[in-house]
């Protein structure tokens, strides 16, 4: 048997502002210290988990998996510079803030093989069953525009009153099952 879990933790991760250009040009030159907004700091949590395990004999071989992803946000920011000019003035900076979201999959494999033959003369008749089960949970953000902006400047504007609208889930399920013939 195997097993593994990974847990990870991302608080107060400051959000690097994003250029998008209004023309073909290359980008201005970004300052080199941090000029986003102090308070778009972002917080989610990753987990993942799961194990293995496997049994044989003579002619039999059974070995089954399970995995579970959960990802959580609980803030996340976007800070954007959009259609900015060669001069490097940004005519909309603009602010996104996202809700609380989560997207979690749990996994699983169960697999029988029968082996016939020895030696050379070996065959498999493979027996499968997979399944995965994914629950998103996402959207409902709100945008808010600040108006022009030089790029690069650091200049703070005071955290916008953020209106959400409602989060779209998204479950998923898929189940397949199978028999393959595998010959040595």
């Amino acid at each position: 048997m195997q097993m593994f879990y990974d847990w990870q933790r991302n608080s107060r991760d400051l959000i690097v502002p994003e250029i998008h250009l209004a023309d073909a040009f290359l980008p201005p030159h970004s300052a080199s210290t941090y000029w986003g907004q102090e308070w778009a700091a972002g917080d989610s949590a990753i987990q993942n988990y799961g194990g293995t395990i496997e049994s044989q004999n003579n002619n039999w071989t059974a070995s089954a998996g399970l995995f579970r992803s959960v990802r959580d946000t609980f803030r996340g920011y976007s800070d954007l510079y959009d259609e900015t000019q060669s001069n490097e003035l940004s005519l909309h900076h603009i602010l996104i803030n996202y809700p609380q979201q989560r997207s979690s999959s749990t996994s699983g494999e169960l697999r029988l093989v029968r082996h016939f033959g020895t030696g050379a003369q070996r065959q498999d008749i493979i027996f499968s069953i997979r399944g995965r089960h994914v629950d998103s949970r996402y959207g409902g953000t709100d945008t808010q525009d600040a108006g022009p902006a030089l790029i690069g400047q650091g200049v703070q504007i005071p955290r916008p009153n953020f209106i959400f609208s409602p989060l779209t889930r998204d479950p998923n399920r898929l189940l397949l099952a199978g028999v393959a013939f595998r010959g040595q």
